[in-house]
């Protein structure tokens, strides 16, 4: 008898503890609410309906755990996979796995080699932060909070930058034993063997002052790896698309389609030919092209320039490199414009209406240090001075080039904004190699390089995503078009694509029109265009409506077609708007010119 006293005091005790457990959550009020709301909507899947209505009230996924493992690019280099678990319904779940891409390799070409084993250690090194140290710092956090999980992850490689220095600066202090002293005889001997080698990056020679390369930490490659990978785990647990999360992230109205941008033809110094100044000749589409029609054009265009080149320099002239681009062994610039403006015209489009093209000039990479000058063809070298004129040459012959990547190094500014100065009305100066990353930029008291039409990011090492967004919002702000890039060495990752679309990007530069790592990321922009016209958000952006502000929902800004000579379009005095820094001349958003008058104008070409 008294132990079922006892019985029924602890299971009224307990309903009690469950009642007050309840309560307290509010638990009972919301099964009520949704219960009757359900009652008068009648839905035909009455426990879906369920399912969806609890979900909404669930706590916000956290980070459980962040894992690494080893993947492997287009080329077969090693790179990083990282996976995020988050503690979603109480129950640990695999949210995410994403790639990123071996890093661009920022070194002089007699370098490369030393520069790829540093990047296979370096990419060791940041599976292995990925596993430990940033597992352990993450854990417990909202991958909502891109902008404090980012200020972490910098944190965390700033104190393994200064970790890894001091390690440096002890080895030094290690008694080594003396290298052998050479004869002169033998030293002479050996200086007078092989080319001239560049200057060490940051040191003059002569009078010619070489851009210091950024010294990266070793395994730095983990910042962007886990910032992209936490970007993407943020987008899953809202049931969102990574693009419109990202454009939540900066603050933007509604996501934009940017402009690609496809590689057909590639040059420059690693290739064949004499051919050294421009490194890529690039495909952009005409005031609003559909994208699958664009895409169409490209690879008949890339079809057509690869059975020429067949044809006239033999069978291996049309296959594709690592970056998905042709590599025929082009002597002059001409041969390749000629040969696109060829195909443009026998797809039946118009260049510089219908189809324009790019040029990456990558000004860096062909500089002979030992000279002072540019070694744009094999044996024809250029003064700083005079790339001016060369460029003026090349642009006033072939009214469809758009826009040129890197024309002169950054080391020339004097050189630089002269150039703005003579085409930017009518051509987009670009700046890639010409700028410091994103996470350098932002912390600059005025930003000294607004001078160009655009900026050039990749998503890699240290670059996050919050400081790819603040440096977007900034230089958009002062009128500069942003362009978001793949890297030279891709994977089959399509975060890049997401990235660029949410950010409101102007171009979106993707390599080759060929291998899986560039198709799948067409792929992804159609997919992506796709869902934007099923929701009516669909805002491909017309080449004519240049340097568009931050979050407008329109397209303010001048037409960049408006200073070509060659166009048939009315006169318009041009306003400009000062900055206190080194800049080009942008006229107010006043001077508009609508697409009708595009496209009649472009009539003349």
């Amino acid at each position: 008898m008294a132990s079922a006293v006892k019985e029924k005091k602890d299971l009224n005790a307990l309903r009690l503890k469950a009642m007050a457990y309840f309560k307290e959550n509010g638990i009972p009020t919301k099964i009520e609410e949704i219960l009757n709301k359900m009652f008068f909507e009648n839905p035909t899947d009455p426990y879906g309906y369920l399912a969806s209505s609890f979900s909404r009230l669930t706590q916000p996924a956290v980070i459980s755990e962040i894992s690494a493992m080893a993947a492997y690019d287009g080329l077969g280099m090693p790179t990083i996979q990282t996976n995020v678990f988050c503690t979603v319904n109480n129950n640990p779940k695999l949210i995410s796995t994403s790639l990123i891409a071996c890093p661009n390799l920022g070194h002089h070409l007699e370098d490369r080699d030393k520069a790829e084993l540093e990047a296979r250690a370096s990419l060791k090194a940041a599976a292995s932060f990925v596993q430990s140290d940033l597992n352990n710092l993450l854990k417990g956090k909202n991958p909502q909070n891109q902008t404090e999980i980012d200020a972490l992850l910098i944190s965390f490689m700033e104190d393994q930058k200064q970790i890894q220095l001091k390690k440096k600066e002890s080895e030094k202090c290690v008694e080594q034993i003396p290298s052998p002293v050479l004869p002169a005889t033998t030293l002479k001997k050996k200086q007078s063997r092989g080319s001239a080698k560049l200057p060490k990056s940051g040191m003059v020679f002569g009078s010619v002052q070489d851009k210091a390369v950024e010294m990266f930490p070793e395994g730095s490659e983990a910042v962007s790896a886990v910032s992209q990978a936490v970007c993407l785990t943020s987008a899953l647990t809202q049931g969102v698309p990574a693009y419109k999360h990202v454009c939540k992230l900066a603050g933007n109205s509604v996501p934009k389609v940017p402009l690609p941008m496809v590689t057909i033809i590639q040059g420059g110094k690693m290739f064949p030919g004499k051919l050294n100044c421009i490194k890529e000749f690039l495909l952009i589409p005409g005031v609003k092209m559909p994208l699958t029609k664009y895409f169409e054009h490209v690879h008949f265009i890339h079809q057509h320039v690869a059975r020429v080149c067949s044809a006239k320099y033999g069978a291996s002239a049309k296959v594709t490199n690592e970056y998905g681009a042709l590599t025929p062994p082009f002597d002059q610039p001409s041969q390749a414009l000629d040969l696109l403006q060829e195909a443009i015209n026998t797809r039946g489009l118009v260049p510089g209406r219908d189809m324009y093209v790019a040029l990456n000039a990558a000004a860096h990479e062909y500089f002979d240090y030992e000279r002072g000058k540019y070694e744009v063809m094999e044996g024809l070298l250029k003064s700083p001075d005079e790339m001016i004129g060369f460029w003026s040459d090349i642009f006033g012959k072939y009214s469809s080039v758009l826009a040129i990547i890197d024309p002169v190094r950054s080391e020339e500014l004097d050189i630089w904004m002269k150039l703005c100065e003579k085409l930017s009305n009518f051509v987009y100066i670009i700046g890639s190699h010409f700028y410091d990353r994103p996470g350098s930029l932002i912390k600059e008291v005025a930003p000294r390089y607004a001078s160009s039409s655009g900026i050039v990011m990749f998503l890699e090492r240290l670059n996050t995503i919050s400081d790819i967004i603040t440096c977007a919002k900034l230089y958009q702000g002062l009128k500069t078009e942003i362009v978001i890039s793949t890297n030279d060495i891709e994977t089959a990752e399509t975060f890049i694509v997401d990235l660029a679309v949410g950010l409101n990007a102007r171009f979106l530069k993707l390599g080759g029109p060929c291998k899986g790592e560039r198709s799948c990321k067409i792929n992804r922009l159609l997919q992506i265009c796709y869902d934007l016209e099923r929701e009516e958000h669909l805002r491909i952006r017309p080449v004519g409506s240049a340097r568009s502000g931050v979050g407008e929902a329109e397209e303010p800004g001048e037409d960049i077609l408006e200073g070509r000579s060659d166009l048939d379009l009315p006169a318009k005095s041009y306003q400009h708007t000062p900055f206190v820094f080194p800049h080009i001349s942008i006229p107010t958003d006043e001077k508009i010119i609508s697409e009708e008058s595009i496209q009649s104008g472009s009539s003349g070409h």
